[in-house]
């Protein structure tokens, strides 16, 4: 899998979860203070996001940060 598959895969998958929780972007952005904007480009793969985001977001949405890189 390429880098870039690889990002926009982890972020259709953080795209589900915060969906399936029913939280927003900017609702996201609030509960874990980066911006919108950041975090809607991570979503779409267009954004090599630090591991220490995809931590705050995975806390924020109540999953394991495992979740965002099990791609079986």
């Amino acid at each position: 899998m390429s880098d870039k598959e690889f990002l926009i895969q982890m972020g259709l998958k953080i795209k589900a979860i915060r969906n399936e929780r029913k939280v927003t972007v900017r609702k996201l952005s609030e509960l874990t203070g980066y911006g919108h904007a950041a975090l809607s480009r991570i979503e779409n793969g267009q954004y090599r996001s630090r591991i220490t985001t995809l931590k705050k977001i995975a806390e924020v949405l109540e999953v394991d940060i495992n979740y965002f890189f099990n791609f079986a």
